[in-house]
C-alpha cells in the first residue's frame, strides 16, 4: 500500500492500481526518504543500491522450511510466526 498525505488530502492506493493506471501521477520532483517512503520486500544486493539503499523486510525462508518440513511430517495444523529482518536505509 502506498500512501501520500498532503495537508489538504490523503490518497492510498496499491501497486496493481498504479498498474492498471489507477494511481495519481506525481508532477515535479519527489525526494525519497523525505517526501515519500520507499519499503521492500526480501533483500537483494541491488536495493543496497538503488536510490542510495532502499529499506527491506526479509522472510526467513531458511526457517520458514524447516518449520514447514516439520509440520507435515508431524501432520501439525498450529500456526507459526516466521522471523523477519529489517534492513533500514536512506529510502525512510
Amino acid at each position: 500500500m502506498i500512501q501520500v498525505n498532503r495537508q489538504s488530502e490523503t490518497a492510498e492506493w496499491t501497486f496493481a492500481d498504479i498498474e492498471k493506471g489507477q494511481g495519481r501521477q506525481f508532477r515535479g520532483q519527489v525526494e525519497v526518504g523525505k517526501q515519500v517512503g520507499v519499503i521492500s520486500y526480501n533483500e537483494t544486493p541491488l536495493k543496497k543500491i538503488i536510490l542510495n539503499g532502499i529499506t527491506t523486510i526479509s522472510t526467513d525462508f531458511y526457517a520458514m522450511g524447516a518449520k514447514a518440513a516439520e509440520f507435515v511430517r508431524n501432520k501439525s495444523t498450529e500456526h507459526f510466526a516466521t522471523p523477519f529482518y529489517l534492513t533500514l536505509r536512506e529510502s525512510l
